[in-house]
């Protein structure tokens, strides 16, 4: 029996509103950037998975190497006790007159050098209920090094300029054999329209898959969290449109696993335009269940408050 064949949807195409307008998705987490922490997470858990990442291109979510942190902006009512690294100053030189060695004499020389620091799913009976609430709102959301064999479909190979395709048409190059950049329509339109370019971007995969899975790309731990929906649906009964996530309070539509012809079912019965609705307008037109999952896997970072949390946990 061959294992299930996935594809991930990363919204990545929000705003940043409570973080004061930086780009949340750049901020650093250990070597990675937030998006690329999260699409790190997402194939260590589905090594095989196409990933398309519906927002602007992040290139930097792509490497190891972390760029400086935009900054971030006190919250309203005061600031926060936000500690940002800082980079070490790099001793003055000392320039000063020194007699000539003695001839035959070596030269000799010292300079200093510092090196660099460098959930399991819950098992439950599923929900029959609708979901209360929306869970996570409109998408602030967020990209990834990888070896794997290539697609067909518009995936960019290594050691190739090969475009990914857009669900806009649009031609956008990508760097890594498994990740395609796609747009919402309009820009910043919220996260259902992010998931429909994200479908547009899978054309080719999803006839063969046996879920489309759905996270924010401000998740740290989506792999893990995407894992316990993903193994959910698959022991779901086929009537079962799509799992949700839920932490216990509220469910978490935005850590999702759907079947990927329900999903197309649910964006057309939906009707456009998308922008500014809600994932509900998705779940209206889908017979779902829940599964819990652990908080502390599906945290997100939306706030200054919510970084430095985050920050103090990974020490």
């Amino acid at each position: 029996m061959s294992a299930p064949s996935y594809a991930v949807i990363v919204l990545a195409g929000g705003r940043s509103r409570r973080m004061g307008g930086a780009d949340k998705l750049e901020l650093s987490l250990g070597s990675r950037t937030l998006l690329g922490g999260c699409l790190a997470s997402v194939r260590e858990a589905f090594p095989q998975a196409v990933i398309a990442v519906a927002g602007p291109e992040r290139p930097s979510a792509l490497t190891l190497r972390t760029p400086p942190s935009p900054p971030i902006p006190a919250a309203a009512g005061g600031p926060v006790p936000l500690r940002l690294p800082i980079p070490r100053r790099p001793a003055a030189r000392q320039d000063t007159q020194q007699s000539a060695p003695p001839p035959g004499t070596p030269a000799h020389s010292t300079s200093p050098h510092s090196a660099p620091h460098d959930a399991q799913p819950h098992s439950t009976q599923p929900h029959d209920t609708r979901p209360h609430g929306t869970g996570r709102g409109a998408s602030d959301h967020p990209a990834l090094d990888t070896g794997a064999a290539p697609h067909a479909g518009g995936l960019s190979v290594p050691g190739t300029n090969a475009p990914s395709r857009s669900a806009s048409g649009q031609m956008r190059k990508s760097d890594s054999p498994q990740v395609r950049w796609c747009r919402e329509e309009p820009a910043g339109g919220g996260p259902a329209p992010g998931i429909a370019a994200g479908v547009g971007a899978l054309t080719d995969e999803i006839p063969a898959l046996d879920a489309v899975l759905v996270c924010a790309g401000d998740m740290p731990r989506a792999g893990e969290a995407l894992a316990a929906v993903a193994s959910a649906l698959g022991q779901a009964p086929l009537e079962i449109d799509a799992v949700l996530a839920s932490d216990g309070e509220r469910w978490q539509p935005l850590c999702a696993a759907w079947r990927p012809e329900s999903l197309a079912r649910a964006l057309r019965l939906a009707g456009a335009p998308l922008a500014g609705r809600p994932v509900r307008a998705l779940l209206d037109h889908a017979r779902i269940q829940a599964v819990p999952v652990a908080p502390e896997l599906l945290a997100d970072i939306d706030t200054p408050g919510d970084y430095a949390a985050h920050r103090v946990r990974r020490r």
